[in-house]
């Protein structure tokens, strides 16, 4: 899953950022660039 992701996102430019907090879940966000 993550490793598709990656891939997709290092082709786009983009960034993976994960924020993980006990008892509260696990926030993915994705960052792509916007093409000019």
């Amino acid at each position: 899953g993550l490793y598709i992701v990656k891939e997709t996102m290092d082709k786009l430019h983009g960034h993976i950022r994960i924020e993980s907090e006990e008892g509260r879940g696990t926030l993915v966000r994705l960052e792509i660039p916007e093409v000019a």
